[in-house]
């Protein structure tokens, strides 16, 4: 391996270790925003719910390394300290998307 292979790998495990902070706030967070849905829904498709957002969820956070990669192989540039920022503004993102969504369902389903 050359020494850019190292720096994508370095890349991909930082944030790999990170993937279970991301996964346990969201789970906290949309676990709690979601529990009025719980007693509209039942917990078969509460629990089906909480599926489908933590999948796409997990499929968005692909996009801080593929956005550090491409910043390192296209641009020669690397985020280096930047990169817990760019963690925080995902999280940040995602626990706002969590809440639109249980919120536009509790608003679509309760009179």
């Amino acid at each position: 391996m050359n020494t850019g292979d190292m720096d994508l790998r370095a890349i991909l495990i930082y944030w790999e270790k990170r993937r279970a902070v991301f996964n346990a706030v969201l789970l906290v967070w949309g676990g709690l925003w979601s529990l009025p849905l719980i007693d509209y829904f039942g917990w078969p498709a509460s629990l089906f719910y909480i599926f489908v957002v933590g999948l796409f969820a997990n499929l968005f956070y692909c996009l801080g390394p593929l956005c550090e990669v491409y910043a390192v192989v296209l641009l020669n540039r690397s985020i280096g300290k930047d990169r817990s920022v760019l963690f925080g503004l995902g999280i940040a993102f995602s626990v706002i998307v969590v809440f639109l969504t249980v919120g536009v369902a509790e608003f679509m389903t309760f009179p």
